[in-house]
């Protein structure tokens, strides 16, 4: 799915439309003035961009900016009071329709007219066509609009890093067999169409040369990953709009889009309600802001990235079509089979086994407290305080205000920030192992405990899945385990670029999201739903939930993936930067080698790395969850 925009709905053409002030729903078309001048953005993107704040229509509250998820958007200045990010006008606009009020010159093409016909093409196929059509134009269509913004301000196809873009290899490194065979299905559909439809007379000769299928799937790799989904006259359309694609992805950001009519054509708005979600580019580190309409300029010594949403999409959906994984992806939820192993029936297949009463007699219903859940999940973090001392927990909570407000007051201090409150609850949690055996039993008995504690069996051996707690040893701990397998030596330089990549999916952020999305994976698969279903909850029933759950998630872990635990991936990531790494002693460097220049293989790596840290924090809350039911 696309991201989506809301309502656009354009006046009936024999409506007369007032003209608009210039300065009204729309931000001033100023110059971009270069009072912090971000140096990953080239003086030919500059330049572009000047060029499209002076012509007529379009407008912006933003401006390219490099941050630590790549090329985007950053606040150039306040917002209007109506929050509007920036305007572009129609005719700049790709869409999945032949509408007059989109790029000129696309509805009288008799070849893309016939790939729009045909039904077995895809918005997707569509899009791509009509960018590849419009980048060939050259000058004669917008004066070289679309030529020089492809150049400029979208990425290579080495850059690309959907499945869409993924060769047979790079697939195989995501562990995924059924995405797999999706993508697999998605490629041959794409090139059945470049034979039919491109590779064709009458494309060749409004072109003026035959494109490569390289060229096509570039431009429907970018149409797939920076298309909208919105409304016009009530109808469901997928565009690319300029200035609007350049935006990332983050989940919980509130944006829109709006028709702004005038006699002299229509524009589309990109606007933004209340609240803001921003980051430092200056830190690695990120903190969601409520920042209201109004509320005054960026700080001058940090840009503030300005984000879109994509849509609400588990780790799966976006590296399927976007080519990224978010860590700690609280949308991301773990397939729970309700009937694994086939060893429960039900009385009617159609019911919710989770509210269902089971045709054994005798046997107790699937369905479990939810409250018992979440209280587990949230002393397995050190987040419940009557898990330990209120003085501790009164501690973290200072830390916590002490960093907002530090990221409020200057947002290159966020990573600092992040970094003390990390230290505190890792405290707290080291310091509850040191209590008395008395608070320990009560924590234990009332579904809690460390996670520590939880990270260890019976005979006080560490889990295999100890490092779901990700933090910073734990990561050290991962190097340093695959340096050995790694002959010759890794130079410090390799490593750090290594840590770098990882980093972001070893702190606490993404340890909270992902016991998030674990507790929520097994209270979507058990919780109760209903008042009879809650009266039907036995602790034996309970048991019976986290066991069936905990077995779901070990075979997805053991049978799923080659090796059970992160490592693979942290000695695979190793081994690539390496390739290209001629500071490593012995080491033939290959050409065009390290982890830049194989960004397909590293987006496959980390999402199957995710999801075994997903699984890993599953099992430490089942683990958690049947100490507290058998107490």
């Amino acid at each position: 799915m696309k991201a989506h925009l809301g309502c656009i709905r354009r006046k009936p053409a024999s409506q007369a439309l007032p003209r608009p002030s210039l300065r009204l729903h729309r931000a001033s078309a100023t110059l971009h003035q270069r009072n912090i001048r971000d140096d990953g953005i080239s003086k030919a993107q500059w330049d572009l961009w000047d060029k499209l704040m002076t012509e007529d229509g379009f407008s912006a509250s933003v401006v390219p900016a490099q941050s630590p998820f790549g090329q985007g958007l950053a606040w150039d200045r306040p917002a209007d009071d109506d929050s509007v990010v920036a305007t572009v006008p129609f005719q700049y606009i790709l869409s999945d329709q032949l509408s007059p009020s989109f790029c000129p010159g696309i509805p009288e093409s008799a070849a893309l007219q016939a790939i729009y016909a045909d039904e077995e093409n895809s918005w997707e196929i569509k899009i791509g066509a009509a960018l590849l059509w419009a980048v060939n134009q050259g000058p004669t269509l917008l004066n070289g609009f679309w030529a020089s913004y492809a150049d400029e301000f979208m990425p290579d196809l080495k850059d690309l890093t959907s499945t869409l873009t993924m060769n047979l290899s790079e697939l195989r490194l995501l562990e995924d067999t059924k995405l797999m065979h999706k993508s697999l299905a998605w490629q041959s559909a794409v090139r059945k169409a470049y034979n039919k439809f491109i590779a064709c007379p009458a494309f060749v000769a409004e072109c003026g040369e035959m494109p490569t299928y390289e060229q096509f799937l570039w431009a429907t790799a970018c149409a797939e990953s920076r298309a909208y989904s919105t409304q016009v006259d009530g109808a469901e359309v997928s565009v690319v709009v300029p200035i609007f694609d350049l935006a990332n992805h983050r989940h919980g950001a509130v944006v829109g889009a709006r028709l702004q009519p005038s006699f002299v054509g229509s524009s589309i708005e990109l606007h933004t309600h209340d609240v803001f979600s921003c980051s430092s580019n200056s830190s690695g580190g990120e903190l969601a802001l409520g920042r209201q309409r109004g509320g005054g300029p960026p700080v001058p010594e940090a840009r503030v990235h300005f984000f879109s949403n994509y849509g609400d999409k588990g780790n799966r959906d976006l590296v399927d079509q976007y080519g990224f994984t978010v860590p700690g992806n609280p949308l991301e939820r773990i397939p729970l089979d309700k009937q694994f192993g086939g060893t429960i029936s039900y009385k009617n297949s159609t019911e919710d086994p989770a509210n269902s009463f089971p045709s054994q007699p005798g046997t107790p219903p699937l369905t479990m407290r939810r409250d018992l859940v979440f209280k587990t999940a949230e002393r397995l973090l050190g987040l419940d305080p009557a898990s330990n001392g209120s003085s501790t927990a009164t501690r973290v909570t200072n830390t916590a205000v002490a960093a907002v407000s530090a990221a409020l007051h200057n947002p290159a201090f966020v990573g600092d920030a992040l970094q003390h409150l990390n230290t505190a609850i890792c405290k707290k949690e080291e310091g509850s192992l040191g209590g008395d055996n008395s608070s320990s039993s009560s924590s234990s008995s009332s579904g809690g405990g460390s996670s520590k504690a939880f990270a260890e069996d019976s005979a006080g051996k560490r889990s295999w899945y100890w490092w779901w707690r990700a933090n910073e040893g734990v990561l050290e701990e991962l190097l340093d385990s695959a340096i050995v397998c790694v002959q010759p030596a890794v130079s410090a330089e390799c490593l750090e670029r290594v840590r770098g990549v990882l980093g972001p999916y070893f702190e606490l952020g993404p340890v909270r999201a992902r016991m998030q999305a674990a507790a929520y994976s097994v209270v979507e698969a058990y919780g109760w739903r209903n008042l009879p279903a809650y009266n039907s909850i036995t602790r034996d029933g309970e048991r019976l939930c986290v066991h069936q759950a905990e077995e779901h998630v070990q075979q997805s872990l053991l049978l799923g993936f080659s090796s059970p635990t992160p490592q693979k991936e942290v000695l695979a990531l190793i081994n690539l930067e390496r390739s290209g790494d001629a500071a490593s002693s012995k080491v033939s460097v290959v050409e065009g080698g390290g982890l830049a220049a194989n960004s397909r293989a590293v987006a496959a790596l980390l999402n199957r790395m995710e999801r075994k840290l997903l699984a890993a924090t599953a099992l430490a809350l089942l683990a958690s969850l049947k100490k507290a039911l058998d107490c």
